[in-house]
């Protein structure tokens, strides 16, 4: 309340000063318009140059006027502005305004504490989505892999099966135990060579 109570106080200062200016300037006009008219009716039995020079001061004495209408305008102005300051500064009052301040301040801080957590879960779920990707390319590896596993074994598997057929038509169990025998056989002489 003590500031708003000092700025107004200084506005009525200066709308004083103003007012006194305003003041001094109608009354040098007034003179200025008395004397004016008295030198006129002296005037006009005398010569047109004197006549001239004192058109020039009666048009000096216009534009002192038209400057006084215009300083009045501005304290009218500044008056009706000062007035509406005024108004709303008693309809905000100075301490809601400080409240509301206050309350705001404290829901930016919650704000920026969101904004915190916000940016630290969405750099987890960057890390989240990078190995995610990281798994699904494994993942896709794999798969592969997996395939070409499956042809070699299905490619193998053929070839064991033609190796069977090839097998049974080859040799049967009694030539299979002929040539254990025989190979036993090799084998002894081959330690008796030793």
């Amino acid at each position: 309340m003590g500031k708003r109570d000092d700025y107004l106080l200084q506005l009525n200062r200066e709308l004083g000063q103003i007012k006194e200016q305003i003041s001094q300037l109608q009354k040098k006009q007034d003179e200025l318009e008395a004397e004016a008219k008295k030198n006129s009716r002296l005037l006009d039995p005398l010569k047109p140059d004197f006549i001239t020079s004192l058109q020039k001061h009666k048009m000096e004495i216009s534009s002192l006027k038209i400057e006084l209408d215009s300083v009045k305008h501005v304290q009218d102005t500044l008056i009706h502005n000062l007035t509406e300051m005024k108004k709303k500064l008693d309809f905000f009052d100075y301490e809601n305004v400080v409240k509301i301040n206050k309350e705001m301040r404290e829901k930016m801080k919650k704000l920026e504490k969101i904004n915190t957590r916000v940016e630290k879960n969405e750099q987890k779920m960057e890390g989240m989505f990078k190995e995610f990707e990281k798994n699904y390319v494994d993942f896709r590896n794999f798969k592969s892999l997996k395939e070409k596993t499956e042809t070699l074994i299905k490619s193998y598997g053929e070839e064991f099966s033609g190796m069977r057929k090839e097998l049974r038509s080859c040799a049967k169990e009694k030539d299979l135990s002929l040539l254990k025998e025989e190979l036993k056989g090799v084998k002894k002489e081959l330690k008796k060579k030793r």
